[in-house]
């Protein structure tokens, strides 16, 4: 049952984000929204590094090599690291990468180790469960997406999801 409800929020996820980026080009991506240099390929990169979790806990390759994804942590921002960002490009297609993988790797998990516990040193706080984590993980990643569409109104365009 929660591999179902996993892969099911992972579509919604990428709808969403896939919607709010549609449109969008470089120079729009890397724009800073806001003073701290806060841009939407920061928000789209940090969603990337954050899926280095999942995807190690799963077993899959990282959504992308480590080192470009440095640049991507809490507090960092486009003032002091946007010479070390991915390309617009990249991002889209290391996101749509992970995204089949991750789908493809909650539908086939194991309900019991779903059910277990947490590895201890994986999570910055305790869960109930393995699959409790992984839903913590995609909660993270629901909340950088309602930045997207809130990074979009601060550079003056329209909501991406009708």
């Amino acid at each position: 049952m929660i591999q179902s409800v996993l892969a099911s929020t992972l579509g919604f996820m990428q709808m969403g984000r896939t919607k709010n980026v549609a449109d969008l080009d470089q120079d729009q991506v890397n724009r800073p929204i806001m003073a701290n240099g806060t841009t939407i390929n920061w928000i789209l990169g940090h969603i990337l590094m954050a899926r280095q979790g999942p995807h190690k806990l799963l077993g899959l390759e990282p959504p992308a090599a480590p080192e470009k994804l440095a640049a991507y942590g809490r507090g960092t921002n486009w003032n002091e690291h946007g010479a070390d960002y991915m390309s617009f490009a990249e991002l889209k297609d290391c996101l749509a990468a992970s995204d089949a993988a991750l789908k493809t790797a909650y539908e086939k998990a194991c309900s019991e180790k779903l059910a277990g516990p947490m590895p201890e040193s994986s999570f910055p706080f305790p869960v109930a469960s393995f699959g409790a984590g992984l839903a913590a993980y995609q909660f993270h990643e629901s909340y950088h997406l309602g930045q997207l569409g809130t990074a979009r109104r601060l550079l003056g365009l329209e909501g991406g999801i009708a």
